[in-house]
Parts: C-alpha cells; structure tokens; sequence
C-alpha cells in the first residue's frame, strides 16, 4: 500500500512537468525493488492517470465548459486528435504492456525525446488556435500515440 501511494504522489507531481510520468512509474518499482506486480502493471498505471484526468476535469470544470461553449472547433480537434493514439493503443496493447516497459528503452527514449524536445523548443513557430487545421490535428494525434512508450511522453 506504501508503494502505491508513493507512485500515486510521483504521478500526481510528474504528469504536469515536462518529464515522462510514465517512465517513472516502470522505473521506480524496478529501482526500489519492489516487486508487487500489480504497481508493475499497465493497468496500475493507466489507474493512476485515469486518477488525474479527473482531478484535471474536476478543476478545470469552468475551462472546459466555456470552450465547449465558445470554441466548438478546437473541441472537434482535440477529439479528432486523440484517435490514432486510441487505435495504437488498441493494436500495440501487448507492446504497451510488455516490450515498451523495459528500463533499457526507457533510458533510451528518454534521451532521444530530451533532444527532441530541446530542438523543438529551440526552432518552435508560433500559431494562432485558431489556425489550426484537420492535418494539424492528425498529426498531434500520431505525436500522441507514440507516448504509449514510456519516456516518449513529455
């Protein structure tokens, strides 16, 4: 039960900083060494974010009302936007729940998506909401379903 709180406060900390929630949970475990295998489990881990989508719909009730309101497109985006990520989940589930989970990939993606990261941030462009488009939105899709590797996530 400790362990499950410990991994519950890191996920609640890590989720909202620029870093790969995900990797931690795999990692931690491994590190301390402990061995429940539920805290091992994707669906443990899929429990903990379930938990903070909600904390993040509970607080951002408000926000998310008014553009539901105000901004019927960009809601249509974001919709539209978390389908590739949905169907990879779907079709890579024992990837997801086996193979993307080994410490080595970890270190690696994590490494490899810092640079990433590093780059875009360094030759970023900026663009209005409100010119965002259809492809825009597939594309951010298929960025997201890549974070089904732990480490891609940030």
């Amino acid at each position: 039960m400790f362990e499950a709180i410990i991994l519950g406060i890191v996920q609640g900390i890590t989720e909202f900083l620029p870093i790969s929630s995900t990797a931690h949970l795999v990692l931690l475990p491994k590190l301390f060494g402990w061995e429940n295998q539920l805290l091992s489990s994707l669906s443990f881990d899929v429990a903990l974010h379930v938990g903070t989508l909600l904390s993040v719909l509970v607080c951002l009730y408000e926000d998310i009302i008014d553009m539901m309101r105000n901004n019927r497109k960009l809601i249509l985006l974001i919709a539209g936007a978390t389908v590739p990520a949905g169907v990879a989940g779907v079709f890579l589930d024992d990837y997801v729940s086996g193979a993307f989970r080994d410490p080595a990939l970890i270190a690696g993606t994590l490494v490899v998506f810092g640079i990433v990261m590093f780059l875009s941030e360094r030759f970023r462009q900026h663009r209005t909401m409100d010119s965002f488009t259809w492809g825009d939105a597939l594309f951010v899709g298929c960025a997201q379903a890549l974070v089904l590797v732990p480490g891609v996530s940030r």
